[in-house]
């Protein structure tokens, strides 16, 4: 996975925030804190964090917390920790360090930049509760602009993935009043965008499997899918003439057997599918919004 930054200039309102862009595309990418120190430990945790040893890194890192506790720079090595962790898919472990890249923090400055590391890797690894909680703490005990705005920005982000329109919208608008970053035609297109999410034409996935239940087919037409619809039909129409067929000539048996392992199986499906079907295309329909309004996001101003 490679974790790339979008870095903005800043502004009068705030200094400089990043944009998270997570695209996996190589395993062996990443980035971790800079932390100059010499200790065996942790050259030994650096080396296999670049060998891709994660959880042998993790382990040097502890090693050197545990025999230098207070260490000034206990709050980048467990960032380093935490970051291993990501990349090994250790999620209890990630959370674990970052949240103590937090807590060791030796002055407010490095403090605020460690929760913000901190809720960017959260983001980037879908841990959305997380960084909202992260976000949340850290409005509560900073009430300084540039921490608002910021704050702001990634509550956006989270709500945006995470298909919380209204308060993707609310966040957004908070932080576009409070800085100058974006032109006035960038800022009115994402929060359109967010409208338009929020009161597009959606499939009801409950009407579409009431539809093929009436029709078989007819809820995966209503819900995008014009050619599983006619296959539907097509199929159930089949299995509904082999039923009448042996009904009326009172092949009793015959009929038992198309109604138990055809007509029964493809009706129901047919609902089932509808169903999954209007999900599915409302959850695309969310994805190309989100995609953009991250893409307006990360234009350069």
């Amino acid at each position: 996975m490679k974790l790339s930054i979008k870095r903005f200039p800043d502004t009068k309102n705030h200094a400089t925030f990043f944009v998270l862009l997570v695209c996996i595309t190589c395993p062996s990418a990443y980035v971790y804190a800079q932390h100059n120190v010499t200790d065996s430990a942790v050259q030994i945790g650096d080396s296999c964090f670049g060998e891709g040893l994660y959880q042998e890194a993790v382990t040097e890192y502890m090693r050197f917390l545990h025999f230098n506790p207070g260490h000034p720079a206990s709050s980048a090595i467990n960032k380093s920790a935490s970051v291993a962790c990501f990349f090994a898919g250790d999620m209890d472990g990630f959370i674990k360090y970052g949240r103590r890249s937090i807590m060791t923090a030796i002055s407010e400055a490095e403090k605020k930049a460690a929760a913000f590391a901190f809720v960017e890797w959260c983001l980037a690894g879908r841990e959305y509760e997380q960084a909202d909680t992260e976000l949340e703490a850290l409005l509560g005990e900073y009430d300084d602009t540039q921490t608002m705005v910021t704050a702001a920005f990634y509550l956006g982000v989270s709500a945006l993935y995470t298909k919380r329109w209204e308060r993707c919208g609310m966040m957004f608008a908070e932080y576009f009043k409070r800085t100058d970053t974006f032109p006035l035609i960038t800022e009115g297109r994402v929060l359109s965008l967010i409208e338009f999410a929020q009161k597009g034409q959606y499939r009801d996935p409950g009407f579409a499997s009431v539809l093929s239940a009436i029709i078989p087919g007819l809820g995966q037409m209503y819900a995008g899918d014009f050619f599983q619809g006619v296959n539907s039909m097509a199929v159930n129409a089949s299995t509904i003439a082999l039923l009448v067929t042996a009904l009326v000539n009172v092949r009793i048996p015959d009929a038992v057997l198309v109604y138990v392992f055809a007509f029964h199986r493809f009706y129901v499906g047919s609902s089932y599918h509808a169903k999954r079907i209007a999900r599915e295309y409302n959850a695309q329909k969310q994805r190309m919004i989100a995609a953009g309004i991250m893409n307006l996001l990360i234009a350069d101003p």
